[in-house]
C-alpha cells in the first residue's frame, strides 16, 4: 500500500517535472520521499531498503536542482515572498516591433482597433477584450505590450 503512494507521487512529480510545473514536481517527490521515509523506518531489514534509501537521494537532489531553478522570489512552495512588482511605464512597443504573430495582431485590429477608433464603422457594438492563451513564450505579453 505505502509503495503504491510512494510510486504515484513519484510518477506525479517526473510528470509535473517533464511539463514545467516545478512547484508542483517538488511537492510530490517530497510527498514520496516521506512515504519512502515511513517505508524504510517500518521495515529496517526489508530487502527493498537499499533502493528506497538511493530513491530518497535522488529525489532530493532533483529538489534542490528545481529549487535553483524556481524565480526569485518564489520559495519552495511556489509561494511569492514580496509583494506584486508593479510596471512604473508602458513599455514602448508597436505591433511593427513584434515579428511574427501577424494573425494575431490583425485579429486585434479587426476586433479592437479599428473599431475603437471608428465607432461609426460598427453601430452593433465589438468586442472589449480579447483572451489571449498559450504556453509561456509565445507573445502574448508583446502582443498586449505593442497594441495600438
Amino acid at each position: 500500500m505505502l509503495e503504491e503512494l510512494a510510486r504515484k507521487h513519484a510518477l506525479n512529480a517526473v510528470k509535473a517535472d517533464k511539463e514545467g510545473k516545478k512547484d508542483e514536481a517538488i511537492t510530490n517527490y517530497q510527498r514520496a520521499i516521506e512515504v519512502l521515509a515511513q517505508l524504510v523506518a517500518m521495515y529496517p531489514d526489508s530487502v527493498a531498503r537499499h533502493a528506497y534509501e538511493q530513491m530518497i537521494i535522488e529525489y532530493r537532489r532533483r529538489i534542490l536542482v528545481l529549487k535553483e531553478m524556481l524565480p526569485e522570489g518564489t520559495d519552495g512552495d511556489g509561494e511569492r515572498r514580496e509583494e506584486q512588482i508593479v510596471m512604473s511605464e508602458k513599455p514602448k512597443v508597436k505591433f511593427k516591433d513584434i515579428v511574427g504573430l501577424d494573425e494575431v495582431k490583425e485579429a486585434l485590429k479587426e476586433a479592437i482597433v479599428y473599431p475603437s477608433r471608428r465607432p461609426d464603422l460598427f453601430p452593433l457594438g465589438w468586442p472589449r477584450g480579447i483572451l489571449l492563451y498559450g504556453p509561456p513564450g509565445c507573445g502574448k505579453t508583446m502582443i498586449e505590450a505593442g497594441r495600438g
